[in-house]
């Protein structure tokens, strides 16, 4: 028979959930913050993905899908009529300003339609876009390198190349915007009429060779599937085949790379488990100490659950009951979770990502921050009740009133030995329920271990490891189009001798760089295989058929990359096979290879063996065609080279740039009259430790007033950076250990509360019969004391596979780390753990003992 008693239910829930408040406090917190956690968690994750998509799309310069290359303005109006284009963007490429300000920064000059401008988030915010004569717009980081307050109507003086001339114009500026740091380039718009009538005066040699005067159509389709194949379905449709656009027929097109590529793409195995394991202990911690404050409370009200069965409430109607108070608990809970954990998600960020390539936080507030953690936490809650509930709803009404929390096990008579009664009596207490202090204990263990982990893997980290791999002297200093790696111009001989009088200084060299057209002289079999092996995703595909069908020992030639050393910058490399003896000797050649990220030489960059001759044809006179794709020599000079060593050089000594066999030859070994084909392309220096800070801020304001276009990197920086890097981890880390570990601690203070507040007719029983009040302290202290001591032997055992276990991972994916074993915030934890253990049975039963021992025993008859 179906009873409409719903209302009735929900009304006794209400009254049962009011009656318990200080129950209901400790579970209110403890879900707030697990939802806190999970929402934390949540935020990290999404903001992570959305930054790195945002920074991805921005690093390619927009977000359109793809586009057409180098068109001319009847192609562009022909293609953008495509049905399979949702929207569509032109721009006109006019000139590539490098002068003055321009140095440092990269900024193209275009005209662009407003959608273009919107696709690469370039669009005006104040004004518009420039529609006639010398109308421009750009953006608040290129106004201040100018000079020019962000104001409409302000003139705008511009020197820019065009052709093989530098023009000066003034123009009148009609649009700005804020400058977005992370976009490659900075976009300066100017009107149609401007940019079609200034290119007049360039020919079309000029325009080839600078790669200006031509339009390029960016395009956004209905979805990001299959770019590559919708390009070449509108190419089609329009007459045209995908191609270098070296024949009338053939289209140039770019795909946004932001949409093809993810990062599970570039995370192998090895990779992803630490995050995996560290989310998975998380979520396990969460459930855990959600779990343990539902059964605990829900064991507490077990008593008043067999009284209602002896009125008549069904089992069913108790689990309803339990239901409606885990939801009303829930509904205070989840709620204040999601809000703090958003905020502490979003507070951690720009930590996390200012250790990253791009410091740019792009926050996002997407729904599934919010419905992934509350849905977590919810479901946890409800399984977390699901067991005691069903324990209440199966019992006998008799069984229920008699309920004490204890284990559903039959109990083995055994007379004692120990003759520590108190200890005995503890024991016995905490193993009533094993269940509940099993939870207990796991929950404080892993918030321990956590902390304990965080702290080993941060003192982990080695700066000397790190700064190995970025700085190999206190100071290098270069033309800032190195560091933008679009050039390999001299550094300034001025500061370079500035450097060298400063008070401090130690020792310095250069590394040149071979600026003249050299090849090397290669068999077919050889340019194939290093090919092959140097680059994973190269394919025989991609040669000329005709090369293809040369026999192995055929001749051919291949670009190289050609250092010179001197003493200070020769000692930095380290040998792998030879000797570096004789390496001053003209004729002698190092064959140079780069290390991976983990230190180890890379051994498919070297073409030779030590011992072997190197044939190079080297020229200073030489025409390249229009096209750019043939060199006719002039004259040459052929040099031969004995490999006298392999030998690995740091990044920061090189091109930076490595599609080349590299070798290294000392000065001595320059041809005559290729003297002046040699750029001093960077310069190191070392200081000692008191001049060092002397010589950072000169070298600051060097390149920042004196010789703009001069750049640097330090020691002193990437010390900086690692720093940041280390106090990421310790502010992620130590933040979500600390919501874990309050949680954990909550759930112990909770189970405390419980356990003595539960038993008062017990505890009031034994003082009746003769324990004492100090005897009773002691026992309950006992308990606590067990309680966290078993949570300390947990996370010490459990550290063990953390150690062995994860950072073997860890070292293997940080090149700079090396796994130590710590116990130091566990440690840390035993006074903490142990003084809980103390006060809180002590406070607890300080005011339950407030009543008499008889109105004890009455009141819990009632």
């Amino acid at each position: 028979m179906k009873v409409k008693n719903q209302k009735t239910i929900r009304r006794l829930s209400f009254r049962i959930f009011g009656a318990n408040r200080t129950r209901n406090l400790v579970a209110v917190l403890a879900i707030a913050l697990t939802a806190m956690m999970f929402t934390a968690l949540f935020t990290i994750a999404v903001t992570l993905n959305h930054s790195s998509e945002q920074q991805m799309m921005r690093q390619v310069g927009g977000y359109s899908h793809g586009g057409f290359k180098r068109l001319t303005e009847e192609q562009v109006d022909d293609l953008r009529e495509d049905p399979l284009i949702r929207e569509s963007g032109a721009t006109y490429l006019f000139s590539v300003p490098e002068e003055d300000a321009f140095l440092k920064i990269s900024a193209e000059m275009r005209y662009a339609e407003d959608n273009y401008a919107k696709f690469c988030w370039s669009l005006p915010t104040s004004g518009a876009m420039p529609k006639q004569g010398k109308e421009i717009a750009m953006d608040t980081a290129v106004l201040e390198l100018l000079g020019i307050p962000a104001k409409l109507g302000e003139e705008v003086e511009l020197t820019y190349p065009l052709g093989n001339t530098l023009v000066t114009d003034t123009f009148t500026l009609c649009g700005y915007w804020e400058a977005d740091p992370a976009l490659p380039a900075h976009m300066i718009w100017l009107s149609k009429e401007y940019a079609l009538s200034q290119m007049e005066q360039a020919s079309p040699e000029e325009r080839e060779q600078n790669n200006v005067g031509d339009w390029y159509l960016d395009l956004v389709f209905e979805d990001s599937r299959d770019i590559s194949g919708t390009l070449e379905k509108i190419a089609e449709n329009h007459g045209y085949t995908i191609g270098e656009a070296t024949e009338g027929t053939e289209l140039a097109c770019g795909i946004n790379w932001a949409y093809t590529s993810t990062h599970s793409e570039s995370m192998d195995a090895q990779s992803i488990f630490p995050l995996i394991g560290a989310v998975i202990v998380m979520l396990l911690t969460g459930y855990l100490i959600i779990y343990n404050v539902f059964q605990i409370s829900v064991a507490g009200d077990v008593r008043f659950y067999g009284l209602l069965k002896t009125i008549g409430t069904t089992g069913r109607q108790i689990r309803r009951i339990v239901r409606w108070q885990a939801l009303l608990l829930s509904g205070i809970g989840i709620p204040i979770g999601l809000i703090f954990g958003y905020l502490t998600g979003n507070l951690l960020m720009p930590v996390i990502m200012a250790n990253l390539d791009d410091a740019t936080v792009y926050r996002s507030a997407n729904p599934v921050i919010f419905i992934g953690a509350a849905l977590f936490a919810l479901v946890t809650v409800f399984i977390s009740c699901f067991l005691p509930a069903r324990r209440a709803a199966k019992v006998s009404p008799v069984e229920a009133v008699r309920y004490t929390e204890q284990s559903r096990t039959k109990k083995k008579k055994k007379k004692s030995r120990n003759r520590n009664r108190l200890f005995q009596m503890a024991w016995a207490n905490l193993m009533r329920n094993k269940l509940k202090t099993i939870l207990v204990v796991l929950s404080l263990a892993l918030s321990i271990v956590m902390l304990n982990g965080v702290y080993g893997f941060t003192r982990g980290f080695s700066m000397d490891g790190f700064l190995e791999k970025f700085v190999i002297s206190d100071f290098l200093v270069a033309d800032a189009d190195y560091f933008k790696y679009s050039g390999w111009e001299e550094v300034s001989p001025s500061l370079v001798e500035s450097l060298k009088h400063l008070d401090g200084f130690e020792d310095g060299g250069y590394v040149g760089y071979f600026q003249d057209y050299r090849q090397l002289q290669v068999t077919k079999k050889s340019y194939v295989d290093w090919m092959t092996n140097r680059f994973n995703q190269f394919s025989l595909d991609e040669l000329d058929p005709e090369f293809l069908a040369l026999p192995d020992d055929a001749m051919t030639e291949m670009h190289l990359a050609m250092y010179v050393l001197d003493d200070y910058t020769v000692s930095k490399l380290e040998v792998v096979e030879g000797s570096l003896e004789g390496w001053k000797e003209p004729g002698n050649i190092v064959q140079v290879i780069l290390t991976d990220d983990y230190g180890n030489p890379i051994m498919d960059q070297a073409m030779y063996e030590v011992g072997d001759q190197v044939e190079i044809i080297s020229s200073t006179d030489y025409t390249v065609s229009e096209d750019g794709l043939d060199v006719t020599r002039n004259s040459q000079l052929e040099e031969s080279y004995t490999v006298i060593a392999t030998a690995v050089i740091p990044n920061v000594m090189t091109t930076r740039g490595h599609g080349y066999p590299e070798f290294a030859v000392s000065g001595e070994s320059i041809p005559k009259g290729y003297e002046a084909f040699v750029t001093d392309m960077v310069y190191l220096a070392d200081f000692t430790e008191e001049g060092t800070a002397a010589a950072e801020q000169f070298v600051q304001d060097y390149t920042e007033k004196i010789e703009p276009e001069m750049a640097y990197e330090s020691k002193g920086k990437y010390a900086g950076n690692y720093e940041q890097f280390q106090m990421m981890f310790w502010m992620v880390g130590g933040s979500l250990s600390f919501i874990i570990g309050l949680v954990g601690l909550l759930n112990f203070i909770n189970g405390e509360v419980t356990s003595i507040l539960s038993r008062k007719r017990e505890l009031a029983m034994l003082q009746s019969i003769g324990m004492t009040g100090r005897q009773m302290k002691r026992m309950l202290v006992l308990e606590g004391i067990l309680t966290s001591g078993g949570a300390l032997i947990l996370a010490a055992v459990l550290n063990l596979g953390v150690y062995f276990g994860m950072m073997p991972v860890i070292e293997d994916l940080f090149w700079f780390f090396q796994k130590n074993f710590t116990m130091t915030m566990i440690l840390a934890a035993v006074p903490v753990l142990l003084a809980a253990g103390i006060l809180i049975p002590l406070l607890v039963y300080k005011r339950a003992e407030k009543k008499s021992i008889v109105e004890r025993l009455r009141e819990s008859e009632n």
